[in-house]
């Protein structure tokens, strides 16, 4: 049940309330075609995200594919990856001297995958609708009954859109409880290429390339990446690999062109604000997605630290991005 609906004057944005497979629906929609659509009982994840070039509709997210089931979500389909984004080796981690453990939902590596927020149920606190901008705010509040992370949270997610091809997405993680609770999130939004990755170019950040070993588990090292510091086409090469951004601090864009569809994406972590320092890029097995994940923390952070945030007592992890497309005319930079 939405708590509250706001309206405002010159109304362009509409909110659409409905059913897709039993499960609540939830879109806002410009006359423009500009859209967005949420699942509010699977991990508040977006189903549908549509910009508009040319008049047409253009579909930013991977669709899940028909053989996926929605609610398991194998490949977490555009959703919030709390406490921890990424792998986390045997599932298992400490936390002032005591043991915890996740259940191992990758077996071919023997890891816990993504947290366990990206299939709860999230309530839909307010709506706003107006010219040309909506946003949606939902809820999730954990108890910490799950003995894998007993410590209880709350987590806020604003899915901010507007009729220039914009969305942000914000997320304010708070602990709810009286003791110290470690904390990671991502996020696993896959953008959809239809006609396939082969002439997709993409461009980097000052970054560097996080090494793994055995269960993709990082070695501790990092090299430099310098292949992709201009707009390289990816022609098919695949991709499982976290990168750590040099300067975080800073804004930060990772950039794809699509010369077929003639539109330029950018995903922007805006420095500070944005409380990312890291991100993984993963290709979809079926070679129509391509998943730009923004990570507060590496790979196994609840066992190396690296980039974890320890949250005391009414602490609170603030992060955000953006995604925004243009048409190639406009700019290429």
């Amino acid at each position: 049940m939405i708590q509250r609906v706001t309206k405002k004057e010159n109304i362009l944005f509409k909110m659409i309330e409905t059913k897709l497979d039993g499960l609540s629906l939830l879109a806002v929609e410009h006359p423009s075609g500009v859209a967005l659509k949420v699942f509010p009982e699977l991990g508040a994840r977006l189903h549908e995200l549509t910009f508009v070039k040319d008049n047409q509709p253009i579909e930013m997210l991977m669709p899940l594919p028909l053989n996926e089931d929605p609610i398991e979500n194998p490949h977490f389909f555009h959703s919030p990856l709390i406490p921890f984004p990424n792998r986390l080796r045997d599932g298992a981690f400490e936390h002032e001297g005591t043991s915890y453990k996740f259940p191992i939902n990758s077996p071919s590596d023997h890891t816990s995958l993504h947290g366990m927020v990206f299939n709860k149920s999230f309530q839909v606190i307010d709506v706003e609708c107006g010219a040309e901008e909506a946003s949606c705010m939902l809820q999730y509040n954990y108890d910490g009954a799950d003995s894998s992370y007993p410590w209880p949270f709350t987590v806020q997610i604003i899915y901010t859109i507007n009729s220039s091809n914009e969305i942000l997405c914000k997320t304010t993680i708070q602990n709810t409880g009286l003791k110290s609770q470690p904390m990671g999130m991502g996020w696993h939004h896959y953008l959809s290429f239809p006609q396939g990755m082969a002439d997709i170019e993409l461009k980097l950040p000052s970054s560097s390339r996080v090494l793994v070993g055995g269960s993709m588990i990082p070695t501790g090292k990092k090299v430099a990446e310098t292949g992709y510091d201009d707009f390289k086409t990816l022609d098919n090469t695949k991709f499982d690999t976290c990168f750590k951004l040099d300067h975080w601090e800073d804004e930060n864009t990772i950039q794809v062109l699509d010369r077929v569809r003639e539109l330029q994406i950018t995903v922007l972590l805006n420095g500070k604000k944005s409380g990312f320092k890291y991100f993984q890029l993963f290709n979809h097995p079926q070679g129509t997605g391509f998943a730009i994940e923004p990570m507060t923390c590496n790979i196994d952070a609840l066992n190396n630290g690296e980039g974890m945030v320890l949250l005391y007592a009414g602490e609170i992890l603030d992060t955000c991005f953006q995604i925004k497309m243009n048409d190639l005319g406009d700019s290429t930079s």
